[in-house]
Parts: C-alpha cells; sequence; structure tokens
C-alpha cells in the first residue's frame, strides 16, 4: 500500500550557482558516492540537481522536511548494484536504476510510518530537475505517518482516525488514506 508520496522540482542553474558559490553546500548535502558519481558526468550539475529533488522529495515524503533531526546526507541516491550497508531490505536490482539509501532520523522516520519499500524516479531537462518517491508499506494500527507532531489524531463522525492539519482532514479508513478539503466531513 501506498503510505506517503513526495515530488520536488529544481532549477539546475539554482543548484549550479549553490555550488560555484560555496564548496561547503557539496560536502553538507551529498555524499561521498553521488559526490563521486556526479563529478564523473561531463556536466555534472543536472545530476546533483536531480539528487538535492530526490532529498527534497524524500523529506516531503517523510513529512519532515530539513527538521526533526533528519539531515541531508541521512538520505541517499545510489544506483542498484551499489546497494550495501545502511538498508539492505530492498533488493538491489542492477543496471544502474536509482534507489534510495536511508539512515539515521531519516530511517527511523521511514520505519514509525511502516516503510518497507522506497520507489523513486528521477529526471532533468536543460533547465529542471524533478524527483518523486513513493513509500510503499503497511499501515499498523495505531502508526502514524512522519509528520504525526503536526496534529492530533482523533475519531472522527464514524469512526475514522482524523487529524486536522492545515485546511484539511486526513484520515484512515480500512488502511486508505483519505484527504477532505476545507475541513468538510462527508
Amino acid at each position: 500500500m501506498i503510505i506517503s508520496i513526495g515530488i520536488d522540482i529544481v532549477e539546475i542553474e539554482e543548484i549550479k550557482k549553490s555550488i560555484e558559490k560555496s564548496k561547503r553546500f557539496v560536502q553538507r548535502i551529498f555524499t561521498e558516492k553521488e559526490k563521486e558519481y556526479c563529478e564523473h558526468k561531463i556536466d555534472k550539475y543536472p545530476h546533483y540537481a536531480a539528487r538535492y529533488a530526490v532529498k527534497e522529495a524524500v523529506m516531503k515524503a517523510l513529512g519532515t522536511g530539513w527538521d526533526k533531526g533528519v539531515q541531508w546526507k541521512q538520505v541517499e541516491v545510489i544506483n542498484g548494484e551499489e546497494k550495501t550497508g545502511t538498508v539492505d531490505r530492498m533488493p538491489a536490482t542492477g543496471g544502474g536504476k536509482p534507489e534510495i539509501r536511508l539512515s539515521g532520523e531519516a530511517m527511523k522516520h521511514a520505519e514509525k510510518m511502516g516503510a518497507n519499500n522506497i520507489f523513486v524516479s528521477l529526471s532533468h531537462s536543460r533547465d529542471c530537475a524533478v524527483a518523486s518517491v513513493i513509500f510503499e508499506g503497511r499501515r499498523e494500527e495505531g502508526q502514524r505517518d512522519g509528520g504525526m507532531e503536526r496534529g492530533e489524531r482523533e475519531k472522527g463522525r464514524r469512526g475514522e482516525s482524523v487529524r486536522w492539519r492545515e485546511g484539511a482532514i486526513e484520515g484512515w479508513s480500512d488502511g486508505e488514506k483519505i484527504v477532505i478539503k476545507n475541513k468538510l466531513m462527508i
């Protein structure tokens, strides 16, 4: 079951400016393997931008943003044949297919959500890089999403678990997430 999604788009020129402005940017955001991968490309900036977009998309799916102890390097984009180490629950597919390796607080948040698989898609054009991620897993009774601190759950009219958040109601009924806009319960 899909338990969370995230998407992000990045202007390649903005990432290029950040990299050229400060070496610290690359050191703070990207892992050694990510840097090695990007630096071996003729035009490294679209590849850095795509990996940056993946990190943003994962943080959105986790519901943490850049907060709650999640750090940039705890979300790593790897190629399938490189999979070793921190998170080996998902099988390596080989062929260079991009995959995500989580560690530290990022991994803890994913586990709290019940995620046991992460699908990632990334792409870039001349100007932009885009990434989308889908967290798949099984939400157990009482298990919360990554943004659990944003609102409190309560029982709705029909007994579903309901949480108020930023102009919408989120609820889980029979394991399916429901979002009802404008705080209306139908």
